[in-house]
């Protein structure tokens, strides 16, 4: 018997949606939103924003004001798409996988594929949209918030203080360092990392969670009073030494606008092929963002390939930078 006869492709992509979501908080700096209808991919999407207010000047008797504009304007970014095809078991070789003693009955064990199916695929989906942010990061941050101290070395607490004092009076707003593994070790053997209660990094109440869900009364690695997050996506450059990126993110510096439902369907089931096996088709469609960047690749539709993203040619800074909640720290 087919799987496909018993599981539908909605369910399957409801549970996978609702583990997705609940892997979204570990983006850190990254405001999710799941309420718009995309368009096709590769079209430019629009992100309205409120534009500053003009600064008060001298007045007096006689003087005269020329009106300034109090109005919108907006930053662009690019509908992307991502899915991926998967060979789905039949019901007789999905029982056989489980031992019989287990004493797990046949909706038992249809239930524990759909979850860990579902889960499997989510878990994918947080690792494309993880990499599609750091290409964001890479091409978007402007050349103003970005410091290579590659020919002195690894990082050191002097090297994040002076990477955070790029955003001047506006670096307070960082609270990530997201970061190589290999630029976490050299931080910890050179004791530039403290463990600080998150309640001194995040304005949290009581019980309340950061965004990495550490308790307010919990600690938690810090350099240079930002948290730590550990991820090995984080770009390396291919310089000699090599070079690595760790990116000091503001709490809100991007964000996901995503449709609610990761669209899983089933494609025509394959007689011939590996004994006869359906397929689930899973897709997503996104904008990622970085607050403050324009992404203004020339192409229509637009090209959003990973070496696309990363081009910084292809942004354009609409604010001013210390508004833009993202420095990029390039060290050994």
């Amino acid at each position: 018997m087919a799987i496909s006869d018993i599981i539908n492709p909605e369910v399957l992509g409801r549970i996978t949606m609702e583990k997705l979501a609940s892997m979204l908080p570990n983006l850190v700096g990254v405001d999710t939103s799941d309420e718009f209808t995309l368009p096709t991919p590769g079209t430019s999407w629009k992100i309205p924003y409120n534009k500053a207010v003009a600064a008060f000047t001298r007045d007096g008797e006689g003087v005269t004001l020329t009106p300034q504009a109090v109005g919108q304007d907006f930053c662009q970014s690019v509908v992307q798409r991502a899915a991926q095809a998967y060979k789905l078991p039949d019901i007789d070789q999905l029982v056989a996988a489980y031992n019989p003693r287990a004493g797990l009955t046949m909706d038992q064990i249809i239930d524990r594929k759909i979850d860990e199916m579902a889960a499997g695929i989510a878990g994918q989906a947080m690792t494309y949209l993880t990499q599609r942010r750091i290409d964001v990061l890479e091409g978007g941050i402007p050349s103003a918030n970005r410091l290579s101290v590659i020919s002195s070395g690894t990082i050191t607490a002097a090297y994040v203080a002076a990477a955070k004092a790029l955003l001047g009076d506006k670096q307070d707003a960082l609270k990530y360092a997201l970061m190589n593994s290999k630029v976490y070790g050299d931080a910890q053997k050179g004791g530039y990392i403290s463990l600080q209660p998150a309640s001194q990094i995040f304005n949290l109440y009581g019980t309340q969670v950061n965004q990495l869900g550490a308790p307010a009364a919990g600690l938690v690695p810090t350099i240079g009073g930002m948290q730590i997050v550990v991820s090995d996506l984080a770009a390396s450059v291919s310089t000699s030494p090599t070079g690595y990126a760790t990116y000091l993110l503001s709490e809100n510096s991007m964000g996901l606008y995503y449709q609610r439902a990761l669209q899983t369907t089933f494609a025509p089931r394959e007689e011939l092929v590996d004994g006869g096996y359906d397929t689930a088709v899973a897709r997503m469609d996104f904008v990622m963002a970085l607050h403050g960047a324009s992404y203004t690749e020339s192409t229509n539709p637009q090209v959003y390939t990973s070496a696309a993203l990363k081009n910084t040619s292809n942004w354009t800074l609409k604010w001013n930078q210390k508004n833009v909640g993202a420095v990029r720290l390039l060290s050994q």
